[in-house]
């Protein structure tokens, strides 16, 4: 029997994938068959709206904000060794034999952690990202390598896409790393949703857009694709003054905005109304080497998606993933009105996306390739 813990002292205004990520793992390490006492630290604000498994102890662990407004700045600045030591002889004290750090590239220099026997885990979700802001740290003639082993001596890395394993693999031996999808979905949602499957409405069909609009995810070669075509539905957490500046910036495209914290139960059900779900990201967010927890969604609700170049090794191969250049807008909007043509067709063969989903994207089987690993 293994216990595991799981530490992210995030906090911000702008929240992201952190709770789903967080606690969604810890639920399914309370439900799998290896493992023993699961203890969850993190901010109380991240249960608000999140539902926690009564097998999960829960120890409120917040971090300083980094204060973010535009743009998110480096969490790195103001992580507090303290807080992940007292969190890792916690977990110690109380039967944890694995310990899963949720995100190393935005509190790496708290580590490395007291000598507690406790098996270490590292989520690095940008490895590019990570890389680019420990080098600023680094003496002359110092390796990033020899930082990592002596931050993280043991550890196992868990990456989530290939772009991403490439890059670390410059500072981390391949046998201690994972390669894993990004979890988004437990397996009793994905059965009931492509059970479900997808029936047409009378109501004007929709493009979705997932998440903050950020220049990385390409949001203004959307809105000027888009420029007097199909509705335009952005959803999630946006950064002060965003909405407003993008409104000015594209008077001609029909865009429905609901800015805020989404819940899981409200995404779903967006989800499940869209038509087509992209995401045009750029060369910029290739550079992190991170996973599009909003793609990974949208995939797991077995709907049609369009993605740019940029994320096409994140997705498979089916017809109702659909890949087109960075950058090129005339390409977008050809790809949507084309989506939106053949719909029951689309949604027809993103029903052959559950094996994938299953095999990829399920927080029980994101923790079961952990457990493994950790013998």
């Amino acid at each position: 029997m293994t216990g595991m813990a799981l530490f992210d002292d995030f906090t911000d205004t702008v929240l992201g994938h952190h709770p789903d990520f967080v606690v969604g793992l810890a639920n399914a390490a309370a439900t799998v068959a290896a493992a023993g006492p699961v203890r969850m630290y993190c901010p109380p604000s991240y249960l608000l709206h999140h539902r926690l498994d009564q097998a999960v102890t829960h120890r409120a662990t917040t971090g300083a904000s980094p204060g973010s407004s535009a743009v998110k700045l480096p969490y790195s600045q103001a992580v507090d060794p303290d807080k992940l030591a007292e969190a890792c002889r916690d977990a110690r004290d109380q039967g944890a034999t694995v310990f899963l750090n949720c995100y190393f590239d935005e509190n790496y220099p708290a580590w490395p952690a007291p000598e507690t026997g406790l098996r270490y885990v590292h989520c690095l979700h940008r490895p590019g990202y990570f890389a680019a802001d420990a080098r600023r740290r680094l003496s002359e003639g110092r390796r990033l390598a020899d930082m990592v082993r002596e931050q993280a001596p043991d550890a196992l890395f868990v990456v989530n896409t290939p772009g991403g394993e490439r890059q670390a693999r410059q500072f981390i031996a391949p046998r201690n790393l994972l390669r894993v999808g990004w979890p988004t979905t437990t397996r009793a949602e994905v059965a009931a949703c492509f059970e479900r499957g997808w029936s047409p409405t009378d109501e004007e069909p929709y493009v979705l857009s997932i998440g903050s609009a950020r220049s990385d995810k390409g949001i203004r070669v959307l809105l000027s694709a888009l420029d007097r075509g199909p509705v335009l539905r952005v959803l999630g957490q946006q950064y002060d003054g965003v909405e407003e500046q993008l409104r000015g910036e594209y008077p001609h495209t029909r865009v429905d905005w609901e800015s805020g914290w989404i819940s899981r139960e409200r995404l779903g059900e967006v989800i499940g109304g869209a038509a087509v779900i992209v995401f045009p990201y750029q060369q910029e967010f290739a550079g992190y080497g991170g996973a599009s927890g909003a793609l990974a969604q949208a995939i797991s609700a077995g709907k049609p998606v369009i993605v740019s170049e940029v994320l096409a090794e994140q997705v498979p191969d089916s017809p109702t993933c659909r890949v087109v250049p960075a950058a090129d807008e005339r390409a977008l909007r050809r790809a949507v009105d084309d989506a939106l043509r053949h719909l029951p067709e689309l949604h027809e063969a993103a029903a052959g996306l559950r094996p994938y989903v299953e095999e990829n994207h399920t927080y029980e089987g994101h923790v079961e390739h952990i457990l493994d690993r950790c013998g």
